[in-house]
């Protein structure tokens, strides 16, 4: 499903906007980043409590891509829509200038996230995590 939305937002914006483009690419990989801990590939031949867990590296890639995303919106994709919603009406912008502390309250919550699983955890830590 969200990334059955994700292309269709793709093909609306399609050569419109390149910003709104890339940050659909980024959002792109941080869902398949995301997909990719919640199921790990697991063949006959591994050892199956090594596996039912994400990786070190794939936790530490996921909170990656994930900062990277954060990142862009806070910095360079709100202010646009700001800027953007300025010059098309006051009631839009009244919208997303309610919708901006929200947004923030989430990026916290979000960067919390990755301080707690990326920057935190190292592999021997996740390893007596997965023994729990």
């Amino acid at each position: 499903m969200l990334l059955t939305t994700l292309n269709k937002t793709k093909q609306l914006s399609a050569g419109k906007l390149p910003w709104i483009n890339e940050m659909i690419v980024a959002r792109e990989k941080l869902i398949i980043s995301y997909f990719t801990l919640l199921t790990p590939a697991i063949s006959e031949a591994d050892n199956i409590d090594d596996k039912v867990n994400p990786s070190y590296d794939q936790i530490k890639d996921f909170c990656g891509l994930l900062v990277d995303y954060l990142s862009r919106g806070h910095f360079e994709i709100y202010p646009k829509i700001l800027t953007i919603m300025e010059h098309v009406s006051s009631r839009r912008l009244t919208i997303a200038r309610r919708l901006v502390p929200r947004i923030q309250d989430n990026t916290e919550l979000l960067l919390k996230f990755s301080d707690k699983y990326s920057n935190q955890l190292d592999e021997g830590l996740l390893k007596n995590l997965k023994k729990i």
